[in-house]
């Protein structure tokens, strides 16, 4: 299910675009695409705790603390088949798997290729073509890296990006 057919969006004075509505402060590239990057996804940032993630109104409510990790969906998009935040007790956000459609600054996102997620960071094709996964650093911040899949779940050939997250390098919660 897509996150919106139609993207509302405010110019800044410095010609900026930001989008109205549920994803309001969610960078958007020159194609409208959102962007996430190696912070978060908007006004949601990996590290949070579990109210300032509420506060956002971005994600739907976490189940009960006490139980190690849980995890959630986007408000805007509850049908997604897979999880899209998952919550540490110990290290609040630990990983963001953004909207359908969503890019990192370097331009990948699931339908990527794994040769273009190769150029954007570095050695991670390979592992890619050949396990199905892999982890990038990602740049501009040192506690997170980038999870790229590309159908690990089944046979392949692996030459497509399927799901890209972004996660706290210690996250708890998963592998």
């Amino acid at each position: 299910m897509a996150v919106a057919a139609l993207v509302l969006v405010s110019v800044t004075a410095c010609g900026t675009a930001e989008p109205a509505g549920p994803h309001a402060g969610v960078a958007l590239r020159a194609d409208s695409s959102p962007v996430f990057d190696a912070h978060g996804f908007g006004t949601l940032k990996l590290g949070m705790s579990r109210e300032q993630a509420q506060s956002t109104g971005l994600v739907a409510a976490f189940p009960p603390a006490g139980q190690g990790c849980v995890s959630t969906s986007w408000k805007a998009d509850p049908a997604r088949k897979t999880t899209s935040v998952y919550l540490s007790d110990a290290r609040g956000v630990a990983a963001i798997h953004p909207p359908a459609g969503a890019r990192t600054p370097e331009g990948i996102r699931a339908g990527s290729s794994t040769a273009d997620a190769d150029k954007a960071y570095p050695g991670v094709g390979k592992a890619l073509r050949e396990q199905g996964h892999a982890v990038a650093p990602a740049p501009g911040n040192p506690r997170s890296e980038y999870r790229l899949d590309a159908g690990s779940d089944r046979p392949g050939p692996h030459d497509v990006v399927t799901e890209i997250a972004v996660q706290l390098r210690d996250q708890d919660c998963y592998e």
